[in-house]
């Protein structure tokens, strides 16, 4: 992967993010998380997928939940911050910059 490249995946994600496309958000950032040296932001990964999966099931399934805003406010942000140490750690293990 070239900057580039790792630029325009991290400009996606910010985008699926503010479009509330979390689906294509978390595509990208499985492709993104592939390329990573450090395993545990694979790990970090999926414990925001299960986040989001708890969020849906709750929302279809189970009585409304008042602190379901809150709780997906911060999984966005959450998410943001993953994007961030997953470019960083691309970078610093590609020498990219």
């Amino acid at each position: 992967m070239n900057y580039p490249e790792l630029k325009k995946k991290y400009i996606q994600v910010f985008d699926h993010v503010s479009n509330h496309r979390i689906k294509e958000t978390f595509s990208t950032l499985d492709s993104l998380v592939g390329e990573c040296s450090n395993r545990e932001l694979s790990t970090n990964l999926d414990s925001h997928k299960e986040t989001y999966r708890n969020i849906l099931k709750y929302s279809f399934e189970l009585t409304d939940d008042p602190e379901k805003e809150k709780v997906y406010k911060r999984l966005m942000r959450n998410i943001l911050e993953l994007a961030d140490d997953i470019k960083e750690d691309i970078i610093l293990s590609q020498q990219l910059l």
